[in-house]
């Protein structure tokens, strides 16, 4: 995975409350659908970069968690990419 990159947040704890299900701010992380909040944050909006993401897991959760959570990520990005592998070589564009 490429070490320089960012996280991006929602201004809401999330919830599977049905009733939050229209809350936009709680499940879409879009910069546009986010400055609606009151608690949108100007100076960071919303998005860190993936190394303050990791340091902070590693504060609070350990290094070791904050280890396999990255291998996760990546491991999740490489099999969608393998998964649309043949579209992409097949895309004329």
């Amino acid at each position: 995975m490429y070490n320089v990159g960012f996280a991006r947040f929602c201004n809401e704890k999330y919830t599977a409350d049905i009733a939050e299900l229209d809350n936009m701010t709680i499940h879409l992380t879009n910069v546009a659908i986010q400055k609606q909040s009151e608690d949108y944050n100007e100076k960071h909006g919303g998005k860190w970069m993936t190394t303050n993401l990791k340091f902070y897991l590693e504060m609070t959760h350990g290094k070791t968690l904050a280890d396999k959570c990255f291998d996760d990520i990546s491991n999740i990005v490489q099999v969608s990419l393998k998964s649309v592998t043949s579209v992409m070589i097949n895309d004329k564009h």
